[in-house]
């Protein structure tokens, strides 16, 4: 009975200690030092996640760390495949140009043919983008190509490329994978589409690996895409309403160039919302 009450005791001064946590954190001053603290919090509350009693308690504080959080996009690099690349007439680079208020230096690294060697081509540009120093990386489709594909050996290159993004020192927007089935089969073959429970595997492994590292903020490009995918229509950012259709390509896998600029003003949208604390002057022209 003493060993059941003394756990139970023990659970409650953790719990209570949590919420000190976060309510400290609701007026704790922001700067680099500041983030580098909060980043090592969380990956200490990571073991909590699952544990029942503080499980909840623990969510709520990483919340709480990831709020504290700010972007700048004064150095942005774009990592990615084709759609970042610009294969349907836009690139991210360029759309991000035209929609932020104060767009600083844009470098583009994302590349067309990055299907070929996806876990090879992350590697390069992931490296290659950590020696530019910037202040944030874009990475919508960076991830698309670790599962689709001919090669359905993808957990291994997957993880490969899980761990270089751990490895870089400064916040990215990583898209998740979305369900491509309504793609033109001549561009994208049913034969590298992943199952069902590969697709989910493999965005439920997305989620648990950003939950807990407040440098990466899984941005949900798989519903933005099904909105495309599904039809009807949707208000863009400038005002006026369009089919939702009409913002893809003819292949039905890439967004055209209006449909580039709408998803960067969703991810402008998803930023402002996940990053509160970043400055107005990087806010989106066009909302």
């Amino acid at each position: 009975m003493r060993a059941a009450l003394d756990a139970a005791q023990r659970t409650a001064l953790r719990r209570a200690a949590l919420t000190r946590v976060r309510t400290r954190l609701a007026t704790a001053p922001v700067g680099d030092a500041q983030q580098s603290r909060a980043n090592s919090l969380a990956t200490r509350l990571e073991p909590l996640l699952k544990n029942r009693e503080l499980g909840d308690a623990a969510k709520r504080a990483i919340r709480a760390l990831r709020r504290r959080q700010s972007l700048s996009f004064a150095r942005t690099v774009v990592v990615g495949a084709s759609v970042s690349a610009g294969v349907g007439g836009e690139t991210i680079a360029d759309a991000l140009k035209a929609t932020l208020v104060k767009p600083g230096e844009i470098r583009n690294l994302s590349d067309v043919y990055f299907f070929r060697r996806p876990a090879a081509a992350a590697r390069i540009q992931l490296s290659t983008a950590r020696r530019l120093k910037p202040t944030v990386v874009v990475a919508l489709d960076l991830m698309f190509w670790q599962v689709y594909g001919d090669d359905r050996k993808w957990r291994s290159r997957f993880d490969e490329v899980l761990r270089r993004i751990d490895a870089v020192p400064v916040p990215m927007l990583l898209g998740d994978i979305p369900d491509m089935r309504h793609a033109a089969d001549w561009m994208l073959p049913s034969r590298v589409h992943p199952s069902d429970g590969e697709l989910d595997e493999a965005n439920r492994r997305l989620r648990d690996f950003a939950r807990v590292r407040l440098r990466v903020e899984l941005v949900p490009l798989s519903k933005w895409t099904k909105r495309l995918h599904d039809g009807g229509v949707i208000k863009l950012a400038q005002g006026h309403s369009v089919d939702a259709k009409s913002l893809l390509t003819v292949d039905r896998l890439h967004p055209n160039a209006k449909g580039t600029e709408h998803l960067v003003d969703q991810l402008l949208s998803h930023v402002q919302d996940a990053f509160p604390l970043t400055r107005d002057d990087w806010i989106n022209k066009r909302q």
